[in-house]
């Protein structure tokens, strides 16, 4: 929809990606974009006629509440959401790895079973099934362990790794939690390319690299000179919610965009300068 006047309906605007993308999605010329901050569960609400929605509004896996208030956000929300946007909405919906099993062997593809073993993933995994049922134009974009700038409610997990590491402090960190850690910067671009290109269907947004939670901290002291010392690999204990084996394989659609390695992005630091250069 390059050239025309595009209407965009943001949920999560004050979430890790939506203050990512807000400001670029709006700085793009001939485009209108709003934010929904209503509650998406409410059975009144009202949703404007726009062309895309992006949703990303949620309760995360780290939600310390019941499960049931995930489902009903994840889930329900994003059913009630989508039934007031008029037809021919194009939906973009922020999904994640979690959909999946753990399994060390598996390099997952978009088109594999899944079988969540979280209440965050069950959460997203039945949203999505709504959507591919019910929307004429949806892209889903699974992703994985967000970084890439400094959120002032959210610190991600490698600013959270690098305060301990920076105080000095001892860290115990899971040496068998596996994941594809993301740059927001090229999440970004995937969502960008996904309205202004009409790529619908379900996508793996997610980096190339599948490293643990050790590795990351390794990355950390190579690259800023924290003592290796401080690592204290675990086992991740049986009764955490963190899947230990999520391996997504990125889509087709997306690669070229996907492109930051964990090791250049801690070389050239989180400035905004930085984070431009990093960029693809």
């Amino acid at each position: 929809m390059s050239g025309s006047d595009l209407s965009i309906l943001l949920t999560g605007a004050a979430g890790y990606v939506g203050s990512y993308i807000q400001p670029m999605l709006s700085a793009i010329g001939r485009r209108r974009v709003d934010v929904l901050d209503a509650d998406i569960t409410a059975p009144d609400l009202e949703v404007p006629d726009v062309d895309v929605v992006i949703h990303l509004a949620g309760r995360l896996n780290s939600f310390a509440g019941a499960e049931s208030e995930i489902e009903r956000i994840n889930h329900e929300g994003t059913v009630n959401l989508a039934r007031r946007c008029r037809r021919g909405t194009h939906f973009v919906f922020l999904s994640t790895d979690q959909v999946f099993a753990s399994d060390p062997e598996r390099i997952y593809a978009e088109s594999d079973t899944i079988a969540p073993e979280t209440a965050y993933g069950r959460s997203k995994a039945a949203a999505e099934a709504f959507l591919l049922a019910n929307m004429e134009r949806v892209t889903i974009l699974r992703t994985s362990v967000l970084y890439g700038y400094s959120h002032p409610r959210r610190r991600n997990t490698i600013e959270f790794i690098e305060s301990k590491l920076r105080a000095g402090e001892t860290i115990d960190l899971f040496s068998d939690v596996f994941a594809c850690p993301t740059y927001i910067g090229d999440l970004a671009a995937c969502i960008e390319r996904a309205i202004s290109d009409g790529v619908y269907g379900t996508h793996h947004a997610c980096g190339g690299e599948f490293v643990s939670r050790c590795d990351i901290a390794e990355a950390l002291c190579e690259s800023r000179g924290y003592p290796r010392e401080l690592i204290r690999p675990v086992p991740r204990p049986a009764a955490s919610n963190i899947p230990r084996y999520i391996h997504m394989r990125q889509s087709p659609a997306m690669s070229d965009l996907l492109t930051v390695r964990l090791a250049d992005y801690l070389q050239l630091g989180s400035s905004p300068s930085a984070m431009a250069a990093a960029s693809p």
